[in-house]
């Protein structure tokens, strides 16, 4: 098991990793030892090994997931796309009456359709899972921001130790304003597909995140399970407090009477130009 993990790990340097495909990938998490429900929240990803799925209707960012739509396209262009989408959508009608179907949304006002089309962008939309990851453990805007202003924790997940999983993380495009381009659904190949485009685009302002996302359709407010060596390392943040120290440690505790694969602690320190570096938990800063 472990020669195959090793072999993996050689491959994926060779071939993979790089800027939108790391070897590490993180989670900052905020922290409170008297609040119940943060610390079965972390127990969930230390001890259980799950990843929340939110719905993009939770983020942080008003304009996040947002996508401009237009119908531009000659009518034989149009009448394509509205038969491929009366196939997927009601597969068992007749060559007929999918005729009859076309024909009616064919003579409907464009501006109508539209309407139509940004209805079911957010009904499908809301249906996705979302997993964020940040590919820095050193960014001090997402300790402060994500971590209860470095009092929490980031947790750390190798790539290598569970490739089918997290090799869903796509990495986020950041863009100017003037780049993001209305999408033309006469053009677009499916709803899915656009779908998966604005969840991979953020504007430029948001670039100090560094974000991977893991999609899943029809898996929002679900969890995703990891294998458990994904999880190797857990880091303090410059201020976590000894309640904090005190849940993780219980909570790799009780990774450890299940026997499960030892995770590494670290702690992060704060230099004098603000910058953070991290050391092995109970080394000298």
């Amino acid at each position: 098991m472990q020669l195959e993990y090793r072999a993996r790990r050689r491959w994926l340097r060779r071939r993979v990793w790089s800027a939108k495909h790391p070897r590490h990938l993180y989670k900052y998490r905020s922290v409170e030892p008297n609040d119940q429900q943060s610390v079965v929240e972390l127990r969930d990803m230390v001890v259980e090994s799950l990843l929340w799925m939110s719905s993009p209707e939770a983020f942080n960012d008003p304009a996040d997931l947002q996508a401009t739509w237009v119908i531009e396209g000659s009518a034989g262009e149009l009448r394509t796309r509205i038969d491929a989408l009366v196939k997927e959508q009601e597969p068992g009608l007749s060559f007929k009456q999918r005729e009859r179907k076309v024909l009616d949304l064919m003579e409907k006002p464009r501006e109508q359709l539209l309407r139509g089309v940004q209805v079911s962008y957010m009904e499908q939309r809301r249906t996705f899972g979302v997993c964020c990851f940040a590919r820095d453990p050193r960014n001090v805007l997402m300790w402060s921001h994500y971590a209860n202003r470095h009092k929490g924790v980031c947790l750390q997940y190798e790539f290598a130790r569970d490739v089918p999983v997290l090799a869903r993380a796509l990495h986020v495009d950041y863009l100017e304003e003037g780049a993001f381009q209305p999408i033309n659904w006469a053009h677009a190949k499916d709803m899915r597909e656009a779908i998966g485009d604005t969840l991979t685009r953020k504007h430029k302002r948001w670039e100090y995140e560094g974000e991977h996302r893991i999609l899943l359709e029809g898996q929002a407010g679900t969890y995703l399970q990891l294998q458990p060596s994904a999880l190797t390392g857990v880091i303090f943040g410059c201020h976590a407090t000894e309640g904090v120290r005190g849940v993780v440690l219980n909570l790799l505790g009780e990774r450890d009477s299940r026997g499960l694969q030892p995770v590494n602690l670290w702690q992060a320190h704060m230099d004098a130009q603000a910058r953070i570096y991290v050391r092995a938990a109970g080394t000298a800063a």
